[in-house]
């Protein structure tokens, strides 16, 4: 698997990794842990935005599987694959092997001097293994996969695979549209995004990244359908593009927000003032 890696050999590596498999099966975990945390407090208003939630991230999945299955064939056989992780580096970082066989399937748990633990199904094929799902924990940390930076608001952020987004200081939002007003208890404020993608191809960039933090170190990530015009909506930007628009959240009325955080595949950023 490392060596095809090192050639840019993607028709070798999905002998010994199931793509199709590995990605289906970790965004189906992702997705049901983003429907597990959504807001379920019996309000009636909060019961109709999670219903549209599950709703749009039904649509989304076909759209995010695909998505993933061509950055991965892309980074492979344009070398930007992430290599970290070489055979002896890997060794040295696991302290510990379990595997469970069961015919021609074998659970396979790696630990490493942390004590955390990224668990692999295999299945035997001819004369190799081969890799067809994964499971690991979801927690903060390992939503993204590399690493954290501070930002000011305004300023202009390298999300990865030539994506850049510019995250404004939110600002309070106040609507005479009854369907946008914000619940009892709570306040709506809405912060200016840009996306650009500076790549060749068209990609698809989600909403669902961002969330806001307040001072009382509470987080929000559940965005109005709507909101402050132009409001901004997850979907396709053509390459060298750039799109702009608001996103609106609703936060304890009492509370003032401290952060934008944005949460993706290669970083995390964190505008703050």
């Amino acid at each position: 698997m490392y060596k095809a890696v090192e050639a840019h050999d993607y028709e070798t590596f999905i002998r010994y990794v199931d793509v199709d498999s590995v990605i289906d099966n970790v965004v189906d975990k992702v997705l049901k842990e983003t429907e597990e945390e959504a807001s379920a407090d019996g309000d009636v208003w909060a019961e109709l935005g999670k219903s549209l939630a599950e709703g749009f991230i039904t649509l989304m999945k076909p759209r995010l599987k695909e998505e993933a299955k061509n950055q991965i064939r892309k980074q492979i056989e344009s070398g930007e694959f992430k290599k970290d992780y070489q055979p002896k580096s890997l060794v040295n970082a696991i302290t510990k092997i379990k595997v469970k066989k069961e015919g021609r399937v074998a659970d396979v748990v790696l630990m490493n001097e942390e004590n955390k633990e990224l668990s692999l199904k295999m299945r035997k094929m001819d004369r190799y293994w081969q890799v067809f799902d994964m499971d690991f924990e979801l927690g903060e940390e390992s939503k993204a996969s590399g690493e954290s930076q501070q930002l000011k608001f305004g300023e202009r952020a390298d999300i990865g695979r030539d994506w850049f987004l510019i995250a404004q200081e939110p600002e309070m939002y106040e609507s005479s549209d009854i369907w946008e007003s914000a619940k009892e208890g709570y306040k709506l404020v809405s912060t200016e995004i840009t996306y650009e993608n500076t790549s060749e191809e068209t990609s698809f960039f989600s909403l669902s990244n961002l969330k806001v933090k307040d001072t009382q170190n509470h987080s929000y990530s559940d965005y109005l359908f709507g909101g402050k015009e132009p409001a901004l909506e997850s979907g396709d930007l053509e390459p060298k593009g750039t799109v702009k628009g608001f996103v609106t959240f609703e936060i304890l009325k009492d509370a003032e927000v401290q952060s934008v955080i944005y949460t993706g595949a290669y970083k995390t950023i964190i505008y703050s003032k």
